[in-house]
């Protein structure tokens, strides 16, 4: 489609993540001056703009008001109008600025806190369905966490794989809630849902299991949220928490609470911008463990490789301008919480089975065979042994030099120095 330019634009400078709070308040100020068809708006973050499409007098405008946002100008847009075949009339036109000055004057003004609810914690697997519940109550910043969500009683897919029978497996939810900014609802959910995400990697990390938001956060005002009654694929009073025909057998279950250095750790991680992108990686490999070792041994990996990065400064070959000495450096980091050398050993070769899965596509776990992986004393098995010992082993020493960089106590950073 050509457009026609009818307007140069202009460069608008926002507050600090108000960007999508300005779309948001831009559609609704054309709805509501452009006749009374209102507007359509069809948006596309991945794409370089955004069209407002209106409806004047009944008849739908060949105007767009386009709204690039440069990707080395985070806060920073510009606003343009275009037209398909021919400039708008100018009562149109202007119509269309004053909803664009209208948007930027409340977009000027200080974002409120927007109070919500939501539910995170943990996701049962076929690996391990031992339960977790938090204890005590918590805060981390402006979020405020509670065990009082309730129990559930979720199912698990079974190994082997089945059409006729699952596991069950009991968790405890943990109810959040919390503020974010946002002059809407729209820019307020997405700053709430990429803390919870945080928290969420956060306590994964800090646990050694894996924490995922159950239910994605939900402005107060609108209700707050818990946990049903029962399960929605049983869809039965079976299981409702009142009517249980079984009872919980509490001594299996793991008791967690947030430690003292949650908060600083909280605090560091929105100041830094690598240290999250591990915790991430690290809760990933949790997500995939039971079922694609292969690829949590990669995330695993990537973390610890994040954190060598924050240990060893950066070696460039300068032919080609990569990382030296990854592999090196990556060992070397893994000497700060591994002593065991048969451990050291273990853990130093399954960097070779990792870069055989990037590169050459090589699965080494259960993801090859359909049958639960069986083991004997007379009989060794390779796909039991990688996903109880490499990647089991990779995964504790990962957490432990998260924990390390959480509490502020990896060495100094300095030049590697190959032996």
């Amino acid at each position: 489609m050509n457009y026609t330019w009818v307007s140069e634009g202009e460069l608008l400078s926002l507050p600090k993540g108000a960007k999508d709070d300005f779309l948001q308040m831009l559609t609704e100020e054309v709805a509501s001056r452009i006749g009374k068809g209102g507007a359509g708006a069809s948006s596309n973050h991945s794409s370089p703009f955004i069209e407002i499409q209106g409806n004047a007098n009944g008849k739908l405008t060949d105007l767009r008001i386009i709204v690039a946002a440069p990707a080395h100008k985070e806060n920073e847009v510009y606003i343009a109008y275009a037209a398909v075949k021919e400039a708008p009339n100018e009562s149109t036109l202007d119509q269309y600025e004053s909803a664009v000055a209208a948007a930027r004057s409340r977009i000027e003004r200080n974002a409120p806190s927007i109070s919500w609810s939501a539910i995170i914690g943990q996701v049962p697997s076929s690996l391990d369905k031992k339960s977790f519940r938090l204890t005590e109550g918590a805060r981390i910043e402006n979020m405020v966490l509670s065990s009082d969500a309730g129990l559930m009683i979720e199912a698990v897919q079974s190994r082997p794989l089945s059409l006729t029978r699952f596991a069950m497996a009991e968790t405890y939810p943990i109810k959040v809630k919390g503020k974010s900014v946002g002059y809407t609802w729209e820019g307020a959910s997405i700053n709430a849902a990429k803390d919870l995400n945080l928290l969420t990697s956060l306590l994964s990390t800090i646990w050694c299991q894996l924490v995922d938001v159950r239910e994605v956060p939900e402005m107060i005002a609108h209700g707050e949220r818990s946990t049903p009654r029962h399960p929605a694929w049983s869809g039965s009073a079976l299981f409702d928490r009142e009517e249980w025909p079984w009872e919980v057998d509490e001594r299996g279950i793991r008791e967690v609470t947030l430690p003292d250095y949650a908060s600083a750790a909280w605090k560091k991680l929105k100041k830094e911008k690598k240290l999250p992108l591990a915790l991430d990686s690290f809760k990933e490999g949790l997500r995939c463990e039971s079922t694609s070792p292969s690829l949590a041994l990669i995330c695993f990996i990537a973390s610890i490789e994040s954190i060598s990065q924050k240990i060893f400064k950066t070696n460039k070959c300068k032919t080609c301008e990569g990382r030296r000495f990854i592999s090196s450096k990556f060992k070397r980091t893994l000497d700060l919480v591994v002593k065991d050398e048969r451990t050291k050993n273990l853990l130093g070769s399954a960097y070779n089975l990792r870069s055989r899965t990037v590169h050459d596509g090589k699965l080494h776990g259960i993801e090859t065979t359909p049958l639960n992986p069986r083991s004997s004393f007379f009989e060794s098995n390779s796909e039991l042994a990688f996903q109880w010992q490499t990647v089991s082993q990779m995964k504790l020493a990962a957490q432990k030099l998260l924990v390390l960089a959480l509490n502020s106590e990896l060495p100094p950073r300095r030049t590697f120095s190959p032996e």
